[in-house]
């Protein structure tokens, strides 16, 4: 370790240094006490000694074993020094012990205060599992009683279910945070207990009498902080019932880190605003910033010309539409099935779906079994289906129309907004209907397995042709309503259906999967052409290469009706036969695409997120990579 520190002398500041080990010896017992045998580099420990600060010191907590076999054999091997132009910096340090399943080691910390946190302050999202909580739902049970006792019955719906929402809010966030102090309070006095009792180094047999009783209370309340770590870190492996705190909450800081955006690039709008009269007071620069107040702007006016409809004309849509023959429609049995009432089973059923209690509630921090628990109150079950069923009808309550926005990393330049997923969280209460909604619509057709068929059909009848995959830019954000709502009437959906799902006070409210399938594109000049549409990933299958201009003239067409924009970079293509045809390669290469799938290609394509293989060879590529992925992680979670 000393030649290991020595050699980063050249390459970091060892004025701002944390070493933390396992050292593998006892400070006080085999250097301090004077045995002569320091089971470790003389050169090491003074070293320590002159340059660095020992942060378990503080109150004593450096005489108190760190690692326990048993109740006899236990000693102090586990070290933080902080070097010391830190040290002022140190605010608390701890010890805590770990149940024996977890570790043999207990774990050492200590807290440095180094300034305000880059982060701002996380959004409140109460913990599922109190849901399940006795006490919790006789409070709110009684909460809800009461309420409705009082309530005033010439309220709407509407209100009075926001009403019983705030009384849930209410009861939900003090019973939470009240639950947290008594566990932090517990785990806190039952350490210092558990402490106390070590250092007072009574006879074994007292240890073995109260010490196990100790550390099994603190056992059952670091599995509920454990439980907690995973639902931050997102993570629901189990390996023989265990779960790593560890490991949970460096994924959960990982995830913390990459949603932080320190550096944002102004879009085009931005470096060319349009007008000296619509510029701000203090206009951005036209390169990176890594300034709060001007990332917060750049991305108000990326997000403000991404949410921005270009105009449509509604007779080129309409003459548009006319072109496509929409082979699949909605048959009557399911115009009536996706407008019949909702019931109280149809609530119940949907709230709970998430088995593992793990979601991402709205504005009101309500997860699933939190509206699950007022569908099955029985002085609730009435009002909560008349709100559903008057939703039906394009009434909503107000909270529906709150929404969360979370911006998910995706590959690339993280400082261009393009490469931010934005996610909208609305409330749970909320995902119900549009669950509902969702499973009367049907699931969409499985493209994944028609692509494969078609490849497979192809290569055995030698069909010629050309696949060509097509990439939208934000599609569910661009989409046109003109556009959602006259293709949704081509596709022969009741009209009760259309008007609330276009009602504004829905805006934000997605529902997936969308209204697509096979279907070609018919004009009088133009020959038709086969497509497997799936929400933002098109696939058009063309026969020869005259069609690739008629599917250039399509996609133009489709883009001035619906406000969409193709990803132009992202199109790929894939050969329908085994060889590849090179009759291909100048009408795409005119198209600026250089991405080809064939048999000789070295790996096989994707779609929707599947390896379509054309041969054993690039199937046994994705089997040999899944096979890497296991053991990589098999390799992870053995190293805890």
């Amino acid at each position: 370790m000393y030649n290991f520190v020595q050699t980063l002398t050249n390459t970091i500041s060892l004025d701002r240094l944390i070493i933390s080990h396992d050292f593998n010896y006892d400070y006080q017992r085999d250097i301090v006490s004077g045995t002569g045998n320091f089971k470790t580099f003389a050169m090491w420990v003074h070293y320590l000694q002159e340059n660095f600060h020992n942060c378990l010191q503080t109150h004593d907590m450096d005489r108190l074993p760190t690692f326990q076999r048993n109740t006899s054999i236990h000693s102090s091997i586990d070290y933080i020094y902080t070097s010391l132009p830190l040290q002022h910096l140190l605010t608390e340090s701890s010890l805590s012990y770990l149940g024996s399943t977890w570790s043999d080691h207990t774990l050492i910390s200590s807290s440095f205060n180094f300034g305000p946190s880059k982060m701002g302050p996380e959004l409140f999202r109460e913990n599922p599992g109190d849901a399940s909580n006795p006490k919790f739902q006789q409070q709110l049970a009684s909460a809800i009683d009461r309420l409705l006792d009082t309530i005033n019955p010439d309220l709407s719906p509407q209100d009075q279910w926001e009403l019983v929402k705030t009384v849930a809010i209410k009861i939900v966030k003090t019973f939470g945070v009240k639950y947290v102090c008594w566990r932090q309070q517990s785990l806190k006095h039952l350490q210092h207990k558990r402490n106390r009792l070590l250092r007072s180094k009574p006879p074994v047999a007292t240890l073995e009498h109260f010490l196990p009783k100790i550390e099994k209370m603190l056992k059952t309340l670091q599995v509920e902080l454990v439980k907690v770590a995973a639902l931050k870190a997102g993570m629901v492996w189990r390996e023989q019932g265990e779960r790593s705190a560890k490991f949970l909450k460096n994924v959960h800081q990982l995830r913390e880190n990459q949603q932080y955006i320190g550096t944002l690039q102004p879009t085009e709008e931005t470096q060319n605003p349009p007008s000296t009269s619509e510029r701000t007071e203090h206009p951005p620069s036209s390169t990176a910033s890594s300034d709060p107040a001007t990332v917060c702007q750049y991305a108000r006016q990326f997000y403000k010309q991404l949410y921005t409809a270009d105009p449509v004309d509604n007779a080129q849509l309409q003459d548009y539409l006319a072109s496509i023959h929409f082979d699949r429609q909605i048959s009557s049995d399911a115009q009536e099935s996706l407008t019949e009432p909702i019931s109280i089973e149809d609530l119940i059923e949907q709230a709970s779906r998430n088995g593992n209690n793990i979601s991402s509630p709205g504005s009101d921090d309500l997860g699933y079994p939190f509206p699950l628990h007022l569908f099955r109150h029985p002085r609730l079950q009435e009002l909560s289906v008349q709100v559903y069923n008057q939703a039906m009808q394009g009434v909503f309550p107000s909270t529906w129309q709150d929404l969360r926005v979370r911006l998910l990393p995706k590959k690339g330049d993280l400082s261009t907004l393009k490469n931010w997923r934005p996610i909208s969280l609305i409330n749970c209460d909320a995902k119900v209907f549009t669950r509902i909604l969702t499973k009367r619509l049907g699931p969409p057709l499985d493209h994944g397995m028609a692509l494969s068929l078609i490849l497979e059909q192809a290569r055995g009848f030698r069909l010629p042709g050309v696949g060509l995959l097509l990439d939208q830019e934000t599609a569910y954000d661009r989409v046109h309503p003109g556009y959602l709502r006259s293709v949704m009437v081509k596709f022969n959906f009741p009209a009760q259906f259309i008007t609330f799902i276009q009602d504004p006070q829905l805006h934000g409210i997605s529902l997936s999967p969308s209204p697509t399938g096979v279907f070609s594109l018919n004009s009088s000049s133009v020959p038709p052409i086969t497509c497997l549409a799936y929400d933002d990933d098109v696939c058009l299958l063309l026969s020869n290469p005259t069609e690739l201009r008629h599917a250039s003239i399509h996609m133009r067409n489709y883009a001035a009706v619906s406000n969409a924009k193709f990803n132009d970079n992202k199109t790929e293509v894939f050969s329908l036969q085994s060889p590849w045809d090179h009759t291909w390669d100048t009408p795409l290469h005119d198209m600026r695409i250089t991405t080809f799938h064939h048999q000789g290609s070295k790996q096989p394509f994707r779609y929707l997120g599947f390896y379509i293989p054309y041969n054993s060879r690039q199937r046994k590529i994705v089997e040999d990579q899944l096979i890497l992925k296991v053991q990589q992680q098999c390799i992870l979670y053995s190293q805890r």
